[in-house]
């Protein structure tokens, strides 16, 4: 007798039925080249992509998202490092001109708004401490 004066029952038991199981098909397991990419990775490779000057171009403008990241998680309580002008001549060259960079800035926590970027006062601070970890193991592996 199981809990409560109940029989117990195995898990293909129905009443006093058996019902067979069937087994899933098996699946080959994923190798690493096919494991679901991160958004922020994801962002990061196009934005690699759209920056086609060169290198130096590309890494300047992770470097900017970094420090823009970096700001908010070091000054979490003020509000000027959370807000991001569109029209600002450094966002705009490094990350505001490209696509992929205005969706990394979401990815990151902002939200988009007509002449800037506001980050999301809903999300703790360490969501953006832990994004910052994600932008350092993301260019790691872009390497």
């Amino acid at each position: 007798m199981g809990c409560c004066g109940t029989s117990k029952m195995s898990a293909n038991d129905v009443g006093n039925t058996k019902v067979p199981i069937k087994e899933p098909p098996s699946k080959p397991l994923k190798g690493p080249q096919e494991t679901a990419k991160s958004p922020l990775k994801d962002k990061l490779e196009t934005l690699r992509k759209e920056v086609t000057k060169n290198k130096a171009d590309f890494e300047h403008s992770v470097e900017t998202l970094k420090l823009i990241v970096k700001n908010v998680a070091n000054n979490f309580g003020n509000q000027k490092f959370k807000t991001i002008r569109k029209e600002n001549n450094k966002f705009k060259k490094a990350i505001g001109q490209y696509p992929s960079g205005k969706a990394l800035m979401k990815v990151v926590g902002f939200i988009e708004k007509e002449d800037c970027f506001n980050y999301n006062v809903s999300l703790p601070k360490s969501y953006v401490k832990n994004k910052l970890l994600d932008i350092e193991i993301a260019i790691k592996e872009l390497k």
